[in-house]
């Protein structure tokens, strides 16, 4: 299943890349490659049992990479479409998901979009352009390989958060985000009880772009 969606919403990219190019009438387009850490909060998930005595599950943090498709449209706005992988740490205290009680490590795909507002219009002469940017996006949560089920949870989220792109060259550049994620707590065919509030999950990251 997670395989399926991976590939289903990086198939629609090159769309969406080539729809947004004409009807936002951007005047530059972008791609980004990032890396940078995913920090989770929240991370307790809900345990197997109903009454929650024999343990629980959580997730821990670890380290992001993905990429990043931006149109900028006249003036201030810009519009960006994204993939990113999340690595992070699935910790099973009661034995029921995993064949032992232990940790685990997992995947988490993210597929997103935002609206940036730059705080400087677009000029070709700017150098360095600071943003705001706010959106939403799907997490697909994706089981250990060594879990006794597979499969992954699609959960919905929505992100704000800042950052800049400095132009190294007429082709290249350099951005800096931080971005704050709230996500619904996932749930492998309603297995898991005692959820407590959403994920939070902080992207502190850094990539390369190019301008075409």
């Amino acid at each position: 299943m997670t395989t399926k969606f991976m590939s289903k919403y990086l198939l629609l990219l090159p769309i969406l890349m080539t729809v947004a190019s004409g009807t936002l009438w951007a005047q530059s387009n972008e791609i980004w490659f990032n890396g940078g850490a995913s920090i989770l909060e929240n991370t307790n998930i809900g345990s197997p049992n109903a009454d929650g005595a024999s343990g629980d599950v959580h997730l821990g943090s670890g380290f992001r990479f993905g990429v990043r498709f931006d149109f900028n449209s006249t003036g201030h706005i810009g519009h960006e479409f994204q993939y990113a992988y999340n690595r992070t740490y699935f910790t099973d205290s009661t034995g029921m998901i995993l064949p032992d009680p232990g940790t685990k490590g997992m995947a988490i795909h993210q597929f997103g979009y935002n609206v940036l507002y730059y705080v400087r219009p677009h000029k070709e002469d700017i150098k360095v352009r600071p943003f705001v940017t706010a959106g939403f996006h799907l997490n697909d949560f994706a089981l250990p390989r060594a879990a006794m089920m597979t499969g992954g949870s699609v959960r919905p989220g929505g992100n704000v958060g800042a950052g800049f792109k400095a132009k190294l060259s007429p082709l290249f550049g350099f951005r800096f985000d931080v971005r704050q994620n709230i996500t619904t707590k996932p749930n492998w065919n309603n297995m898991l009880f005692n959820q407590k509030g959403p994920l939070s999950q902080t992207e502190v990251s850094a990539g390369i772009g190019v301008y075409f």
